[in-house]
C-alpha cells in the first residue's frame, strides 16, 4: 500500500488535484494491485484552490481510497472519529486488515451534527488562517523559516538549533510544543492544538 498524506502532515505542505491524480493513475498503471491511501485529514485548512478531494479517483479506481479524520477542523479529536472513502470492495479489504472498532452513539451524533454545520468549518478555517498568518510572521521575524503550510500546524525550520532545544525554550515560557518529527532534528511542529500551561 502507498499512503499519501494530502496536506502533509507534519510539514503542512500540499500537493495539488492534477498532481495527485497524476501520481494515482501512474502507481495503478504500473502496479494495479497496490493499494492508495490519500489522507487528507487536513484538507479543510487548505488554502489553494487547486487542491481538491481526491474522492472522485476513489469511485473510478479500486484499491484507491480516502481518509478523512473529525479530529482536525471538526474539533473533535477526544471522539476519535473519522472515515473512509472508497468502492465497497476496497473498503471492505481495508475492513478485514485492520480492526477498525466501533463508535458510541454520542460520537456518531457529534460526527452528524460536525458534517451539518458546515458553517463552523468555515469558520475555523478562517480562524486557522489568521493565527497562521500571524505565528508565520512571528517565526519569519525571529530569523526562522517556515513552509507555507495548509493544516493546523506549522513546520519551522530551526536553522540548526535541536528541536529539544527549542521546546525546553517553550517550556520556559509556558507553551508547550509536542513530540520530534525524526529524521528532522532541527525542525519543530508548532501547532494550534498545543495549550498554554496553566
Amino acid at each position: 500500500m502507498v499512503y499519501v498524506c494530502n496536506p502533509n502532515n507534519p510539514t503542512g505542505t500540499v500537493h495539488n488535484a492534477a498532481n495527485i491524480e497524476k501520481f494515482v493513475r501512474k502507481v495503478k498503471q504500473n502496479s494495479p494491485n497496490t493499494a492508495i491511501l490519500l489522507d487528507e485529514a487536513y484538507i479543510d485548512y487548505t488554502h489553494d484552490n487547486a487542491v481538491k478531494t481526491a474522492m472522485a479517483l476513489t469511485q473510478e479506481l479500486p484499491g484507491v481510497f480516502v481518509t478523512r479524520s473529525c479530529s482536525k477542523a471538526h474539533g473533535m479529536a477526544g471522539l476519535r472519529l473519522g472515515y473512509g472513502i472508497g468502492q465497497q470492495e476496497t473498503m471492505q479489504q481495508i475492513s478485514r486488515a485492520w480492526s477498525l472498532g466501533s463508535i458510541n452513539t454520542l460520537t456518531a451524533a457529534a460526527g452528524i451534527a460536525s458534517m451539518i454545520d458546515t458553517a463552523h468549518i468555515a469558520e475555523e478555517k478562517a480562524e486557522n488562517a489568521r493565527v497562521r498568518d500571524f505565528t508565520l510572521a512571528a517565526f519569519k521575524k525571529m530569523g526562522y523559516e517556515a513552509a507555507d503550510c495548509h493544516t493546523n500546524c506549522i513546520f519551522v525550520d530551526l536553522k540548526g538549533r535541536s528541536a529539544q532545544q527549542f521546546r525546553e525554550a517553550c517550556a520556559k515560557q509556558k507553551v508547550t510544543i509536542g513530540r520530534d518529527f525524526p529524521p528532522f532534528g532541527s525542525h519543530t511542529r508548532a501547532s494550534r492544538s498545543e495549550r498554554w500551561k496553566k
